[in-house]
């Protein structure tokens, strides 16, 4: 059995640098692997979808749920989640190596001198008591809550910055006070002050080059714990990344959210986590991204300080000039990140996708290319939405209410309104049918597209309506009459447009 712990071991320590050096490569040049931009003009408004209850395809606005073209699906905006995560990267480990690095600047010197000399050890324990008695979101959550209302979103964001920081300094500093004070009780430590040796001396020279492993071990520790504070605070919707406002207008009432511009992991937790019953993959792709960042400085902080307390590893340890196959294995990790960068696409902020290709326009959800030309303009989207809505329904009012009353927006749920779609025609649509059936009339198109008047449904839903001309053809006598379709202002109601519709007496 030791046998195979020993083996075991350095496969582990590999596997823990190969980790570390993916999750570096994906900070460095994640802008480079993003599949799609992110651009005002790499926005998907809208998918064809097929509807497999009238066997139509219907326009449906996004979030997308995850495809073969969008692994990780997209957001409201219509924004790829996987490009938006890759270009965050850095922006999220960075801000957490940023902050971990200012808690050490401003703990070591703390921790050691006092340490060293004796001075301001208990004050240093006061703080480090009173911040580990307590989780770090009592201390920022109510501050930031407090402050909100007179604080600008850039002070707040200042001031969120620097209480992560702050929180963590008593922690370290009493961490390296105790490792200072153990060492400086050792007779080399007292032969240098004998010597005339000063504390930073003393130090520098003496305490420092005894803890590297330590400082090493506790930055790494900090750091995933710095972006697990992150990930918790984004539950709450605090966070650090920029954003944009968005109403996501899914049914009453309508959410005023705020979505990140660059793909900051803490936000798009933030954003997600509201829709987590609805659209479940908004949340689950950052919160992968973060938790398998986490995993990975956590795995390899362990297997590295278990390599370095191995008797083994240190016998066979060559500095790195000497040490021909780490060299090879560094050569070969930048050869190959070289090599993706290069010859994948390059899909930074502010450069367009590259068109719809063969195989995309024969899949299932065909990828739409939406570069600047190839846009359709908001009336355009709006008409389809409306023309589809349209034959969908006066196709199902042929046949069976049944099929077309889902072209109608349905109650949401709330206990105090119950409402049941009506399972007998309502009027107008009970004179429409049979003036169907009768006349043998069929859909053709849609014409003019005007304000409409404000209707209320029996669940109490208020919606302001477009008045749209249906034309329907006459079999026998070859023209066409013109029928008048109220439908929902609101486009991204994709749950059902039809509203009303005008009597054919008026």
């Amino acid at each position: 059995m030791k046998s195979l712990h020993v083996d075991d071991s350095p496969r582990r320590y590999r596997l823990a640098w190969g980790l570390l050096l993916l999750l570096l490569f994906v900070v460095v040049f994640g802008h480079h692997l993003m599949p799609y931009g992110i651009d005002k003009a790499d926005k998907i408004p809208y998918l064809q979808l097929l509807d497999p209850v009238t066997g139509h395809k219907k326009p449906v606005a996004p979030p997308f749920a995850p495809s073969w073209q969008h692994w990780l699906g997209t957001d409201h905006r219509g924004f790829d989640l996987l490009s938006l995560l890759l270009n965050g990267a850095k922006y999220t480990l960075g801000f957490a190596f940023f902050a971990t690095v200012l808690r050490f600047l401003l703990a070591l010197p703390f921790g050691l001198y006092s340490g060293a000399t004796g001075r301001g050890r208990s004050v240093i324990a006061f703080f480090n008591v009173v911040v580990s008695a307590v989780p770090p979101l009592v201390f920022i959550f109510p501050t930031l809550f407090g402050m909100y209302a007179f604080l600008s979103p850039d002070q707040t964001g200042v001031l969120l910055f620097a209480m992560i920081v702050v929180i963590g300094v008593p922690q370290i500093s009493n961490q390296f006070a105790e490792r200072s004070a153990f060492y400086a009780g050792r007779l080399y430590i007292e032969a240098a002050r004998t010597m005339g040796a000063s504390t930073p001396r003393i130090i520098g020279r003496h305490i420092l080059p005894h803890m590297r492993s330590e400082l090493l071990f506790a930055f790494l520790s900090d750091f995933a714990g710095v972006l697990f504070l992150i990930g918790q605070l984004s539950i709450l919707s605090i966070f650090l990344g920029g954003g944009e406002s968005f109403l996501v207008d899914d049914g009453p009432p309508a959410v005023l959210v705020y979505l990140s511009l660059n793909g900051e992991w803490g936000s798009l937790i933030a954003y997600g986590a509201k829709y987590i019953r609805s659209y479940w993959w908004i949340v689950a792709g950052s919160g992968a991204f973060f938790a398998g960042a986490v995993l990975i400085l956590q795995f390899f902080s362990h297997e590295l300080q278990r390599y370095l307390g191995s008797t083994a590893a240190r016998h066979q340890a060559k500095p790195l000039r000497q040490n021909r196959a780490l060299q090879a294995t560094i050569g070969g990790v930048v050869a190959v990140c070289l090599a993706t960068v290069f010859l994948l696409p390059n899909h930074a902020p502010n450069q367009k996708k590259p068109q719809e290709t063969s195989a995309s326009k024969g899949s299932a959800i065909p990828a739409l290319s939406t570069s600047a030309a190839s846009l359709p303009s908001e009336d355009d989207i709006l008409r389809m939405n409306y023309q589809t809505a349209a034959m969908n329904f006066m196709e199902a009012l042929q046949t069976k209410w049944d099929t077309a009353v889902l072209e109608m927006p349905e109650a949401p749920y709330n206990p105090t309104r119950k409402y049941v779609a009506p399972k007998e025609p309502i009027a107008p649509f009970d004179q429409w049918m049979q003036a169907l059936k009768s006349r043998k009339l069929t859909y053709s198109n849609i014409g003019k597209i005007s304000d409409g008047p404000t209707i209320t449904l029996g669940w109490g839903g208020e919606f302001r309506t477009k008045q749209v001309e249906v034309y329907l053809h006459d079999a026998d006598s070859g023209k066409e009459e013109v029928w008048y379709l109220y439908l929902d202002n609101n486009t991204r109601n994709y749950r059902g447009l039809v509203v009303g519709g005008k009597p054919l007496t008026e």
